[in-house]
């Protein structure tokens, strides 16, 4: 759950759903994702089942350069955009 309480969850069959607060209804998200987690309603990051990463820009995700490929993802900061992860080996890696 993101700061303002914003929600992100992607299901078995890598589908991606938001909420906004508490009380909002769900949202399908276009695209596939394995893992995708949020700071907030405009900070959110994901990696795909080929483990490449993807930022959210409001209505699309956006592909990462190519800095490396994560199994698993975490944000924790709005505009200065913490990013860790862990790739298939285990290891943990930090962005920003």
């Amino acid at each position: 759950m993101g700061v303002d309480d914003t929600v992100w969850c992607v299901n078995k069959a890598q589908e991606i759903y938001y909420r906004s607060g508490p009380n909002g209804s769900w949202t399908k998200a276009p695209g596939a994702l394995i893992c995708v987690s949020c700071y907030d309603a405009r900070s959110v990051v994901g990696t795909n089942a080929q483990h490449e990463i993807f930022a959210w820009n409001g209505s699309s995700w956006n592909k990462a350069p190519t800095i490396g490929a994560l199994k698993h993802i975490s944000t924790a900061a709005s505009g200065n955009a913490i990013v860790w992860g862990a790739n298939i080996r285990g290891e943990v890696w930090k962005h920003g």
